[in-house]
């Protein structure tokens, strides 16, 4: 481009002529005119001859000979119409206004260019930068030029990509250019674009054939990684692995790891690895779950026992395995496993053989019963044991023990069987049922699922001994019609009473709980009450550590 630079600059000379020289040749002019202004000239214009007079008229002159031009050949500037005029072999524009068009303008959607004394250019010209106008005039626009390209604006395009072609700082076409190049940085391979210093980042591209990912800092990616939730692997030149095995791992052919399936004959865990002499059944966990799948046919478990690797597992409906749970006539433990040896969980001490199955359950499990009295009590040491809680006291909602709906919150949270029992200060039948109904009342709103009996607490106190004979005919009824109450509401009713009061004022059916903890009250127990009939035998009063103790084949 230097040798078309040195063509396109300005280089001639002008002569300048005296200002009498000037003044006698623009009074021939005006007087060839008929003008009446005959003075100096006014400005001269530029090098290409041509002469503003103060009339307003254009006069040209030849630099070697001086010889004017007829008068028939001047612009008259002062016309009033947009007009081309071809003059000694030039175009010339003026506008609307009868103006002389100069420089760079745009006619009828074409850009032109007009020297100084506005002889339309055609060529190479540089006004802000480098155009190429055609013979005709207008620029050339979105197009080559021999090596150059000349832009939607006409002017010529430096250090950019034209559709795969680069063109240097001088405009010019570089063959070969390259608009993106691997670079290194350190020992780090990037893929950087030529043109604006940028790197290619969080992207796959097709190089040379080959795929290739940028990590979000634009570095070149090798080894194992993740893409959208998919893993890959390129090798040390940076190159997609993809189609086939790779040692132990196989990949799809979009380069994929084959994750947890079999591929022709072998089969790949989740974690992509090639698993000889693998079983088509497979352990899956789901959170803090498991699940066992067939591989090959993508079916779970579900409903069942399983025999894996000698040990029985149960799946339920959804296919998870089941722990701490008895299935018919067996127990599957916290591992899963069907227990082949006693176990104890939830209150049930489970007696089971080494075939698996459940002979029988423990009768001599502890327990206590807490009510707000207690105040906040840690019952995660009742695990393997159970609860008695109380719900409240009297005939009205407003008496719920303040405490019974959080113990039961706990004793579900650590998957604690419970018992609920009503304190009663019934003194006649229909207060008897009054407060049955109560209780029936708060268990039903409570959302209570007391599995361990709903309980009726009998005991004499100041208030009911000044109200009613303490008697079996007075007592009995009353007991009687509490837990017919209870019992015809859905739940399993059960009394509370001390050891001399069923021995001679209680003698309902219902399920017994029997206080009698002897004559020292130390917290041991002082009789076996297991076949008195005794469902729960409340041992000791003191504390609330194990003071209770009760007989499960009443709960079977």
């Amino acid at each position: 481009m230097n040798a078309l630079k040195t063509t396109l600059c300005f280089g001639a000379t002008v002569s300048v002529l005296s200002t009498s020289t000037l003044t006698a040749y623009a009074k021939e002019i005006t007087k060839d005119l008929n003008h009446t202004n005959q003075n100096t000239v006014h400005t001269v214009l530029n090098q290409n001859n041509l002469y503003r007079l103060t009339n307003n008229q254009y006069a040209t002159y030849s630099v070697k000979s001086f010889d004017l031009i007829k008068a028939k050949n001047i612009v008259d500037a002062t016309s009033s119409e947009k007009s081309w005029k071809f003059i000694n072999g030039s175009w010339y524009y003026s506008d609307e206004n009868g103006n002389q068009t100069i420089g760079l303008n745009i006619i009828d959607g074409q850009i032109y260019d007009f020297n100084v004394s506005g002889a339309m250019l055609t060529g190479w010209q540089y006004v802000d930068e480098w155009y190429y106008f055609q013979g005709n005039g207008p620029a050339v626009r979105n197009a080559w030029i021999g090596n150059y390209y000349l832009g939607n604006d006409g002017k010529m395009l430096r250090n950019q990509w034209i559709g795969g072609y680069y063109v240097d700082g001088n405009g010019a076409w570089v063959p070969g250019a390259k608009e993106w190049n691997w670079v290194k940085q350190g020992s780090i391979w990037k893929y950087q674009s030529s043109v604006t210093g940028q790197c290619l980042t969080n992207q796959w591209s097709l190089i040379g054939g080959k795929w290739y990912h940028f990590d979000a800092q634009g570095n070149m990616q090798t080894g194992f990684f993740d893409v959208d939730g998919a893993t890959y692997y390129c090798d040390n030149s940076g190159a997609m692995v993809s189609n086939g095995w790779m040692g132990s791992n196989y990949f799809y052919p979009d380069g994929r790891l084959a994750r947890d399936t079999w591929i022709d004959g072998y089969y790949v865990n989740a974690d992509g690895i090639w698993v000889p002499n693998a079983t088509e059944w497979q352990w899956r966990q789901d959170g803090n779950r498991w699940m066992y799948k067939n591989t090959k046919n993508n079916a779970y478990a579900k409903n069942c026992w399983m025999d894996v690797s000698g040990s029985w597992y149960y799946f339920d409906q959804d296919g998870y395995m089941v722990t701490n749970t008895r299935i018919g006539n067996y127990f599957c433990g916290s591992d899963g496993r069907m227990a082949t040896s006693n176990v104890i969980y939830g209150g049930y001490y489970y007696h089971i053989n080494s075939s698996g199955v459940i002979v029988s359950c423990s009768r001599s499990l502890y327990g206590v019963d807490v009510s707000q009295w207690n105040g906040d009590v840690n019952l995660s040491e009742y695990q393997n044991g159970f609860v008695i809680i109380r719900a409240g006291y009297g005939w009205s909602t407003d008496q719920e023990d303040t405490y019974f709906r959080k113990n039961i919150e706990k004793c579900n949270a650590y998957g604690i069987p419970y018992g609920v029992y009503w304190y009663s200060y019934a003194t006649d039948v229909n207060l008897a049922k009054q407060e049955a109904n109560t209780f029936i009342q708060i268990l039903r709103n409570s959302g209570a699922n007391p599995t361990l009996g709903v309980w009726m607490d009998v005991e004499s106190d100041p208030y009911k001994e000044t109200r009613m004979t303490w008697n079996h005919a007075s007592l009995d009824p009353i007991v009687k019609t509490f837990c017919d109450t209870i019992q015809s509401s859905g739940y399993r009713a059960g009394v509370y009473a001390n050891y001399n009061d069923f021995e001679n004022n209680i003698s309902t059916g219902y399920l017994k709980w029997v206080a009698h903890w002897g004559e020292t009250n130390d917290g041991t127990l002082q009789k076996d009450l297991s076949n008195y009939g005794a469902a729960i035998h409340q041992y000791t009063s003191r504390g609330i550590d194990k003071n209770i103790i009760y007989d499960m084949g009443y709960f079977d």
